[in-house]
């Protein structure tokens, strides 16, 4: 059996990548440093009325406030748009198209933008394949590479 991915084991909700914290925007009053407070006024006075819905507080102390248009809808969602704040307070914009995985990781149970345990059976859905390149699964076109060329493998384990 597969088992299912852990949430941050310090806050309990949000997602574990290399050392840095991905969180909802709901949740982000979980994140162990107060630092975030500071560097969300920065990001507001820098770019004000630019709308967040996802934070990625990094281990080098910067923050990374996300527009993720389909963060609700898509399986796994694209990054998009960006402001990334680093503790000295300079601003960078940018756009990534890379996708997020297990975006349950992301909020509580208790979400109402998606089906929690819907994107959890996704999660084991998906966990079953052998042999995949974690690298570059946020890349689009590996992901969806990957997910038509073993289909057949996944349709076995489920019938």
């Amino acid at each position: 059996m597969t088992n299912l991915p852990k949430r941050h084991r310090i806050t309990g909700i949000g997602k574990s990548i290399g050392g840095n914290i991905y969180i909802h925007k709901d949740y982000e009053h979980t994140l162990p440093v107060y630092s975030i407070v500071h560097l969300k006024k920065i990001m507001q006075l820098e770019y004000p009325g630019f709308v967040y819905n996802v934070v990625k507080l990094a281990k080098n102390g910067s923050t990374t406030f996300f527009l993720s248009l389909d963060f609700d809808t898509a399986d796994e969602p694209t990054c998009g748009v960006y402001v990334r704040v680093t503790p000295q307070g300079t601003c960078k914009t940018g756009v990534s198209m890379n996708i997020w995985h297990h975006k349950w990781l992301f909020v509580d149970d208790s979400y109402a933008g998606f089906d929690v345990e819907k994107s959890k059976s996704r999660s084991l859905y998906w966990l079953q394949l052998k042999n995949v390149d974690k690298s570059r699964i946020g890349n689009q076109k590996y992901w969806k590479n990957l997910l038509v060329s073993r289909a057949s493998e996944l349709n076995d384990k489920n019938d």
